[in-house]
């Protein structure tokens, strides 16, 4: 499955008008909650359970938000709401060298390399 913040058909998004939606728990909430049912299933049969090709943003990210310090910290909460879903893995998409999320990809890994070793404890 695959799954992206946003709708991917803003052609330009202003950061201060679009941040709002990224650093509220809602969004990572609003994300997983379609597959709490199918994880809950992958874990009592003792499966993985994937999230193939995600990020915050898809079409390559916005500039301001997926380059931003906001990104980092909605990839934290988003990566910690996956795991409460009992997602196993999580692939965080990041193609072509034209894409946003690309251009600073220490914003958004900076929360990967947060969730990694905190989830390692669970």
């Amino acid at each position: 499955m695959a799954a992206y913040g946003g709708d991917g058909t803003i052609p330009a998004v202003v950061p201060q008008e679009a941040l709002s939606r990224y650093i509220t728990h809602t969004a990572a909430v609003n994300l997983v909650t379609p597959y709490q049912n199918s994880g809950r299933l992958a874990a009592a049969a003792g499966k993985p359970f994937i999230m193939f090709k995600t990020n915050m943003a898809s079409c390559g990210g916005f500039p301001g938000i997926s380059d931003s310090f906001a990104a980092a910290l909605w990839g934290v909460d988003y990566g910690m709401q996956m795991a409460w879903a009992n997602f196993t893995h999580g692939m965080l998409h990041v193609g072509g060298q034209n894409v946003v999320y690309n251009v600073r990809l220490s914003s958004l890994f900076s929360g990967v390399c947060i969730d990694s070793p905190v989830l390692r404890l669970l």
